[in-house]
Parts: structure tokens; sequence; C-alpha cells
């Protein structure tokens, strides 16, 4: 299983590939590595909201907000939904 972690909480591990090369580097280095994948938030962040409800202004949307959902969908962190979660990409997807 693959867990969602901070980039802190990753560096605690070990890495999957320092360990198979006998590097001198056997620690994860969290977001710092390639294969880092961050977990977009999702619609229950207590920003999702807020968030959709101002670019939906913005753009004169009307309820239930589709265009403005997508737009926060596509970038959240551009719209105070700060990227705070990933996993190694060497494990798959979470789960």
């Amino acid at each position: 299983m693959t867990a969602l972690l901070t980039p802190a909480e990753a560096m605690a591990r070990a890495c999957p590939i320092g360990r198979t090369f006998a590097s001198s580097h056997h620690l994860c280095i969290g977001d710092a590595c390639i294969l880092w994948r961050w977990h977009k938030p999702t619609t229950a962040h207590p920003a999702w909201a807020p968030a959709v409800r101002k670019v939906a202004e913005g753009l004169g949307e009307k309820p239930p907000f589709p265009k403005a959902a997508r737009i926060v969908a596509d970038d959240p962190a551009a719209h105070g939904m700060p990227l705070e979660l990933g996993w190694c990409g060497l494990g798959g997807k979470p789960e």
C-alpha cells in the first residue's frame, strides 16, 4: 500500500532506490526527488468552496459553478489550496 505523506514524513523512510543500488543515500528525499508525486487537494479541503465561489464571481457564473470548479481543480495551489501530501512514484498510486 502506498501512503500519502508530507515530504518531512517521507524523509524519515528508506528510499527503495537507495537500498537497491547501494547508494550512500538511504533515506527518501521527499519532494526533492524526481519520482515524488503530489496529491491534489479534493473538494473536502476547507478552502475548496470559497475558492470556487471566488472564481465563479470573477466569471459571472451561476451555481453549481462547473467552470469555476474545473479551474480550481486544475490548479489548486493558485487558489489557496497548497499541495501538502504526496507519495513515492515507485509505489504506484495511493489507495
